[in-house]
């Protein structure tokens, strides 16, 4: 084909390599799926607010209900810390039958935006009911300490494994 200096042809009559003609049957793919568009406002499905611990918490029904409210708030976020923490937990594990070496970026991504989210709405509930509001910055923080737990926990496991 005959090149004529500053005329452009489209990707479909120019001959391509294989790399290029996979990005365009896959943009081409892409646009034939495409999603349809996002609802203007978040939908945001509310976890139903768990019970604190018996052993931990005083008398629920010497509470006031905003009290009762905040507390079971407070256990949710931390049982979401913890459910942070066991989720890190497998991935730990699954990567290491898999023979990787590290987990993720992808699935550890996945585990801390479904984990944050859930801890995202108790903190903002916990402070509508007045109590201890955490800055963005302390969660992460909150997040990274499950995380390094959960590491402690696998290196203590495989120890105990080798023994």
């Amino acid at each position: 084909m005959n090149r004529i200096r500053g005329l452009w042809y489209s990707e479909t009559n120019i001959d391509e390599s294989n790399l290029i003609l996979y990005r365009f049957d896959k943009r081409r793919q892409a646009q034939q799926n495409k999603r349809p568009p996002k609802p203007s406002a978040p939908v945001v499905s509310k976890p139903a607010p768990t019970p604190p611990k018996a052993t931990a918490a005083p008398d629920l029904n010497s509470m006031l209900p905003s009290q009762k409210m905040g507390k079971s708030y407070e256990a949710m976020f931390n049982e979401a810390l913890n459910k942070h923490k066991i989720d890190t937990f497998e991935l730990l594990k699954q990567s290491a039958a898999k023979g990787e070496k590290s987990v993720s970026v992808a699935a550890i991504g996945e585990a801390r935006k479904a984990n944050a989210t859930v801890m995202r709405h108790a903190n903002s509930m916990i402070l509508k009911q007045g109590g201890k509001h955490r800055t963005d910055q302390e969660m992460k923080e909150e997040l990274s300490s499950a995380e390094n737990k959960a590491v402690q926990m696998y290196i203590a496991n495989a120890r105990k494994k080798k023994s």
